[in-house]
């Protein structure tokens, strides 16, 4: 993997992000590593999920401050739905590592980004997108004129280990931006355990103290198309699935109206939430093209 630091004698703190170019991991690693890799790195950053984050007093850089401001107070984040408010903090700061990174557009020969989100921060990204006045309005907020983050929809069918790259790369952004942050993030993971196992007698074995504090609440589960492609979700256990069918559409590029779902064999609609159809980590729904219009 590339470094994505170079020396500037300018600054006190002698690195600062400058690198465009994010090299693709090895295919030769196993997939089971880089899955273990990438989820890990996923439970790092997710960390700050859990913490009171106050993005414009966390930012260290100087150069950088005015705009950790611009993007707290003066961006509108009053659309953002209840269920994603405990993710709004780290959404933020995935917005400032982007302009930092200046990772505006896919590269010309890979067609990905430099930075990839967690999969709970890449849902909030999904609704902030979908409503294009409000994401529109944010870059001219933060004075970046033209400039638009991009979304590529075709990253999500890349190997964990590709995706490991990116967020490896989002967390070293981090690390320069917010260096207190990535201590007090390291510290709450290494407290807290792996990932639920799905049996009847899987007990909770995270101190009581921090059980209490984040409650479980969330649960990832899987869209499988006719081709066996696959995408994950990450959301709360009261979130509309119509949230979830509505993103599925955006990174295929059709509309969620030409879209089945499946559940336990079951057509499901969008005003269900996953609580209601008890769902699990891991549980998988069937997605069926059809052809008729909405």
């Amino acid at each position: 993997m590339l470094s994505h630091f170079a020396k500037d004698k300018s600054l006190d703190q002698p690195w600062i992000p400058v690198s465009k170019n994010i090299a693709m991991s090895s295919s030769s690693s196993s997939s089971s590593s880089s899955t273990s890799r990438y989820v890990d790195l996923c439970k790092e950053i997710d960390g700050c999920l859990y913490q009171q984050i106050q993005l414009d007093t966390l930012v260290c850089r100087p150069q950088y401050k005015l705009l950790a401001t611009k993007l707290v107070k003066d961006v509108d984040w009053k659309w953002v739905p209840e269920a994603h408010k405990t993710i709004l903090s780290t959404y933020q700061l995935f917005i400032l590592c982007k302009i930092v990174a200046e990772d505006f557009t896919a590269d010309s020969v890979t067609h990905r980004l430099q930075l990839s989100p967690t999969p709970a921060i890449d849902s909030l990204w999904h609704e902030h997108i979908l409503r294009v006045g409000k994401y529109v309005e944010m870059h001219r907020v933060l004075g970046l004129g033209e400039k638009v983050l991009d979304h590529t929809p075709e990253s999500s069918t890349d190997s964990d280990a590709d995706k490991e790259v990116r967020v490896q790369a989002m967390k070293e952004y981090i690390a320069f931006l917010c260096p207190s942050l990535t201590a007090a993030t390291v510290s709450l993971i290494s407290a807290s355990t792996n990932k639920r196992q799905r049996t009847s007698d899987a007990v909770d074995s995270r101190p009581a103290s921090l059980a209490a504090a984040i409650p479980d609440e969330t649960v990832t589960f899987v869209l499988s198309d006719q081709a066996g492609e696959k995408m994950h979700f990450k959301v709360k256990k009261d979130t509309k699935l119509q949230k979830v069918f509505d993103a599925y559409a955006v990174r295929l590029g059709v509309s969620s109206c030409s879209l089945t779902f499946r559940f336990v064999g079951e057509r499901i609609s969008g005003d269900v939430s996953p609580r209601m159809l008890e769902m699990e980590d891991d549980d998988m729904v069937e997605v069926i093209m059809i052809q008729t219009g909405c």
